[in-house]
This record gives C-alpha cells, sequence and structure tokens, in this order.
C-alpha cells in the first residue's frame, strides 16, 4: 500500500481512540489526606486499548494511601480485553450500572462520579472524602487453606449514623495484582483487576438501621488456579441501588 493511502488511516484511527476515551490533563503533583481511618473506594473503568486510561491507571499505580480501596473493571469500550473477557458477566452488569461502556477512563469515588481524568481533580476529591466520615463500618474476618484454595468470609456490617437506606445492598469482590499483559495501550503491568464477584452481579440485599450490626451468613468460596492467590484481595462494601453511594468499604489480602 502506498504511503498516501497509509496515513489517512493511521489518523482515522487514532482519531477513534481520542474521541472515544476521556482526555487527560498535564501530571500534577498530588498529596492525599494522611492517618485518615475513613475509607474510601475508588471505581475504574478501563480498557486495554484505551491510550488516556493509561495515565489514570498510573495515577492510582502511584497512590501509597492504604486508606484508598481500588477496583478496576475492564470495559468493552474497545474489543478483546482479556480481563473483561475472563468475567464478562460481572465486568458488563457493572459497566452498565454505571452507563460505563461509552468513554474510559471513568473514575468513581464511593459511587460518585469523579470527573473527566485530572490529577489535581481526582486528589482533591480523594481528599476530600478521606477527611469526611463513613456511616457504616465493615469487619471481615477471613480463613483461607491454601493447598485446597478454599476460604470462609465472616462479614460484619455496622451503621453507626445516618438513616435506613431501603435500597442497600454489599458487595464482596475479589481482585489481583500484578497481572502482566503487553497492552494495544502500552501497559503491560495491571493492578486491582476485578476477578470475580461473590455475590450477585448486583449485590446482594442487606438491612440496617443506625445502631446496628448485622453479621451476615459465612460465606464460603474457592479460588480459580488460574488466579495468584497470593496477589488477590477481597473488598466488601455497601451500596444503594439508587443513588449508588457507597456507605462503607474494608479490604483484606487473601494471604
Amino acid at each position: 500500500m502506498k504511503l498516501k493511502f497509509i496515513l489517512p488511516a493511521v489518523l482515522l484511527a487514532l482519531s477513534v481512540f481520542f474521541y472515544s476515551c476521556e482526555s487527560n490533563d498535564s501530571p500534577v503533583t498530588y498529596n492525599l489526606v494522611s492517618g485518615s481511618t475513613n475509607k474510601v473506594l475508588v471505581e475504574l473503568f478501563t480498557n486495554t486499548s484505551c491510550i488516556p486510561c493509561v495515565a489514570a491507571n498510573q495515577y492510582l499505580d502511584d497512590l501509597t494511601n492504604s486508606n484508598v480501596i481500588i477496583i478496576r473493571w475492564h470495559t468493552t469500550l474497545y474489543p478483546n480485553d482479556p480481563f473483561y473477557a475472563y468475567n464478562s458477566v460481572d465486568n458488563g452488569a457493572r459497566q452498565t450500572y454505571y452507563n460505563a461502556a461509552n468513554a474510559n477512563p471513568k473514575g468513581f469515588l464511593l459511587g460518585t462520579y469523579m470527573g473527566n481524568y485530572n490529577a489535581n481533580l481526582w486528589t482533591n476529591n480523594l481528599n476530600a472524602q478521606l477527611s469526611a466520615s463513613r456511616s457504616m463500618g465493615v469487619s471481615i474476618v477471613k480463613s483461607y487453606d491454601t493447598t485446597a484454595r478454599t476460604g470462609t468470609l465472616n462479614i460484619s456490617i455496622n451503621q453507626n449514623s445516618g438513616s435506613s437506606v431501603s435500597d442497600l445492598v454489599y458487595y464482596v469482590a475479589l481482585t489481583e495484582d500484578g497481572l502482566e499483559y503487553n497492552a494495544p495501550n502500552g501497559e503491560t503491568v495491571f493492578e486491582q483487576v476485578m476477578r470475580d464477584l461473590f455475590t450477585s452481579p448486583n449485590g446482594d440485599a442487606i438491612n440496617i438501621a443506625a445502631g446496628q450490626t448485622v453479621n451476615l451468613a459465612p460465606l464460603n468460596f474457592t479460588i480459580p488456579s488460574d488466579i495468584n492467590d497470593k496477589h488477590a484481595s477481597i473488598i466488601v462494601f455497601t451500596q444503594s441501588t439508587s443513588s449508588k453511594t457507597i456507605y462503607g468499604v474494608e479490604k483484606v489480602s487473601l494471604r
């Protein structure tokens, strides 16, 4: 093919990438509130062919505050994302819930959209929530047999303030770090990738009121052999299905 025919094709491909992905401003130095005990959940919707997703992923990779808990959901923005394909049911349900397949990266902090990726904006959003208080606390007691790759979770949820949430659900998510893949967008290592939900894709219902603690029935689970359990974590969070507000979150390493 002659050069004059190649160049328009390249330009067209680039335009599709940047039209479908949300833009990124220049890198900004960021400092998160330290000493907070108010854990927050960041959910990033990303895709291995999305070029602007690289900056948002790098931003989250660089966060060192242990009170920031992260789940990365892979989407159908572009085809052939292996992390979406690994669990299309749970990834698909979550991207539909947030309407997050039309543009990536999309970040949600405690269920609220964080705006187009910008390091300064996202840092300000994080600091505001790290300085605030959560109305629910989550406690996880885990047992895990490394040989059988089976375990049990005992989960307690306490509501310490606020009104009862009529449509409250809880999720139990399994994530994996350090996944290696030579992605079309240039990324090679992927962190906090959602691998499985131990609850239904839309969460499991829970009823609780201020001052109450609910001890959920023990949850038995099995870790598939293709997941590196040394790099896996379990995340539990509560959320209103209608408002999308996340009220409490906790994380434990599998091993």
